[in-house]
């Protein structure tokens, strides 16, 4: 006769416990990476937003003459005057306005957000700064129980310090690509011939280095710079002068360059104080 006894008491009891045991450590596995992908999340969340606004903030200034700064029970806001010019006898100027709102905590540039959760104002000196003067700017966020931050002093570098000729040196409104290099052109209308002084440019991460910057068929800067933005101001022997005409400047990164204009921004100084914007104004 075959043995055909069910499980005693005791077994049902460990059967039990033991599956009691792995349904506790799934709940909590489960729980977990819950807990860890939000917070994932919520740090590259305000890494992003935080990344964003010091790239643009850091762009504007750069060519401002003046940033006027006002505070109100509302949130604060910065107007920015970029000078440019379209003729021989007249300079233009066009304005860039940042916007803090504590009650949404947003940064907003010309209506647009670059920056959510900020959660104390960015902006602690008021009245209006000139060039080549300083914007101070503190950027405090926080999404959940993840925080961030940033101090900036961002210098203004037209404006103050324009030479008294006018600029005549412009950029083409528009980027070219091919491969991992991406090319600008620049037109010099003017009688005399600058050279370039400084670059300052913001590429994509996805392009990774930069690792090159050429001036027609010269190269004006060997090295590596991270992703994403580099200001360039030491020089390879390569010729940097403008003359007149039109020239292409290229530069070259480690890998495929994106083919997205919106997420590049280039200002070369020229050596008469002369800002040369991408995108133009």
């Amino acid at each position: 006769m075959k043995d055909e006894r069910g499980m005693t008491l005791v077994e049902s009891l460990v059967a039990l416990a033991i599956a009691g045991l792995i349904t506790g450590i799934l709940v909590t596995a489960i729980y977990l990476i819950y807990e860890v992908t939000g917070w994932g999340n919520s740090q590259l969340s305000v890494q992003h937003d935080l990344q964003n606004a010091a790239t643009w903030l850091n762009r504007d200034v750069l060519t401002a003459s003046k940033a006027n700064i006002t505070q109100e029970v509302s949130g604060s806001q910065v107007t920015l005057t970029i000078p440019y010019s379209i003729t021989d006898t007249t300079i233009l100027t066009h304005t860039i306005t940042y916007e803090y709102s504590p009650e949404t905590g947003n940064l907003t540039r010309d209506s647009v957000i670059i920056a959510r959760y900020v959660n104390s104002e960015p902006f602690s000196q008021t009245g209006v700064i000139t060039a080549p003067n300083v914007v101070p700017v503190t950027l405090h966020s926080e999404k959940g129980d993840v925080p961030g931050s940033g101090t900036f002093a961002l210098k203004m570098r037209a404006g103050g310090s324009m030479a008294a000729h006018l600029c005549q040196v412009t950029g083409a409104g528009s980027l070219g690509f091919d491969g991992s290099k991406v090319s600008w052109d620049i037109t010099n209308d003017g009688d005399t011939s600058p050279s370039i002084d400084e670059i300052y440019i913001t590429w994509p991460i996805t392009n990774s280095g930069l690792n090159g910057i050429r001036l027609d068929t010269s190269l004006i800067w060997d090295g590596l710079q991270s992703p994403p933005s580099a200001t360039i101001s030491s020089w390879e022997p390569g010729s940097r002068e403008i003359y007149s005409g039109t020239h292409t400047l290229e530069f070259s990164f480690v890998s495929g360059a994106v083919s997205d204009e919106a997420q590049y921004s280039i200002t070369i100084t020229l050596t008469d104080k002369c800002p040369v914007p991408f995108p133009t104004p």
